[in-house]
C-alpha cells in the first residue's frame, strides 16, 4: 500500500503519472512498481480490489512500456531545455535525446506522431521542421 500512496501523492501534486525515473531512486523504484502493476494486470494477476484502487486514482493501467519510456525521454528532453536553454545537438551528434529528437521529427513528418505527445512538445517549443533547426543551430553556434 506504501507505492499506491507514494502514486496518489505524485498524482495530486503533479496531476499527472510520468514519473522521471533519472530523478531520485525512490521515483525509479515507484517506476518500476508501475510497469509491475501494469504487467500484472495484463496477465490477469491483478485482484478487483487493485484495479479499483487504481482506477479511483485516474491510473491508466493499459499505458504502454513505450508510453513511459517517451514520457522518460519528454522529460530529459525538457530538463536539457531548462539547463541549456535550447534544444539544440549538432546534426551528427549520437546523443540520446539528439538521436529520438530525430525520431520525434521524422514520426511527424511521416503521421505517425500522436496528437498528445505533438502537443506536449509544442509546449516546450520543439521545432519540427528540420531545415529550421539546421538554421537555428547554426545562429546559435555562431553567436
Amino acid at each position: 500500500m506504501e507505492k499506491y500512496e507514494q502514486l496518489k501523492a505524485f498524482y495530486e501534486t503533479n496531476g499527472h503519472y510520468n514519473i522521471n525515473s533519472a530523478e531520485s531512486e525512490e521515483n525509479k523504484k515507484l517506476n518500476q512498481w508501475i510497469l509491475r502493476q501494469r504487467r500484472e494486470y495484463m496477465n490477469k494477476r491483478v485482484s478487483d480490489k487493485r484495479v479499483a484502487l487504481l482506477q479511483d486514482i485516474n491510473f491508466d493501467l493499459m499505458e504502454t512500456r513505450n508510453d513511459v519510456s517517451w514520457m522518460n525521454f519528454y522529460d530529459d528532453l525538457k530538463a536539457y531545455k531548462e539547463k541549456n536553454g535550447h534544444l539544440l545537438f549538432p546534426r551528427d551528434s549520437t546523443n540520446r535525446l539528439a538521436q529520438w529528437s530525430r525520431r520525434q521529427r521524422r514520426a511527424y513528418r511521416e503521421g505517425k506522431l500522436e496528437s498528445n505527445f505533438k502537443a506536449m512538445l509544442d509546449e516546450i517549443n520543439f521545432q519540427f521542421d528540420e531545415e529550421a533547426v539546421k538554421l537555428e543551430y547554426w545562429m546559435h553556434v555562431f553567436e
